[in-house]
């Protein structure tokens, strides 16, 4: 977890860091339209499902529930796939919180906390999390539900439109370093390696194997 965490400090995030912040700043003159055309509306029917799908109590059963499918299943790739999303929510759940506070914008309604989307946040964690192991097809319904959500708040008067792509940057490089950090070494971490050798006593009265572990 602290790997993952310290891994959002990497340096060949610069570019993608860069575009979501430059996104996120274009994205802020686009609020009020983005407003003014979206909120009030229905969706077609898919406003109450896209706010419902994105909260905290739906993401975290979700994933939770692909965690131990992962545990119990053999297929290597959907383990590790499983085991990268679990760990992608819950650095969600803690830097969304945190950047939630920090930033302290009011929403459009009027309470507190809106920036970032949690609901676009969680979602493209999980999105960019299956396309990094399965590829753009295999994570176009992960997408799918993402935009939804991501309307869905909109129209709610829930976020504004840079909230929700605020989310979605943060949630792509969230997922970024998660499956990185956890499928290989930090950038200059040595693997770890076991290393035996003989030993004997000064004395002459016993020899052994000495064993040692770097990492």
């Amino acid at each position: 977890m602290l790997r993952n965490l310290g891994g959002l400090a990497s340096g060949d995030l610069a570019v993608p860091v860069l575009a979501g912040a430059g996104l996120t700043g274009v994205s802020f003159a686009l609020d009020d339209s983005a407003r003014a055309a979206l909120s009030g509306n229905d969706l077609a029917g898919l406003r109450s499902f896209g706010n419902r799908i994105g909260a905290a109590e739906v993401v975290g059963p979700l994933a939770g529930s692909l965690f131990l499918a992962g545990r119990l299943s053999s297929n290597r790739r959907f383990r590790e796939m499983t085991y990268d999303l679990a760990q992608s929510q819950l650095v969600v759940l803690g830097v969304g919180h945190a950047l939630k506070r920090v930033v302290n914008r009011e929403r459009p309604n009027g309470s507190d906390y809106s920036l970032p989307s949690g609901h676009s946040f969680a979602w493209s964690a999980m999105a960019t999390v299956v396309e990094r192991h399965y590829g753009v097809r295999a994570a176009l319904p992960a997408i799918g539900l993402w935009a939804i959500t991501s309307a869905a708040r909109i129209a709610s008067d829930e976020h504004y439109l840079s909230d929700v792509v605020a989310g979605a940057a943060l949630g792509y490089l969230v997922a970024r370093t998660t499956v990185r950090v956890n499928d290989a070494a930090l950038p200059g971490a040595a693997s770890p390696q076991l290393h035996v050798a003989p030993m004997w006593d000064a004395g002459g009265r016993g020899v052994g194997l000495g064993l040692s572990l770097t990492f």
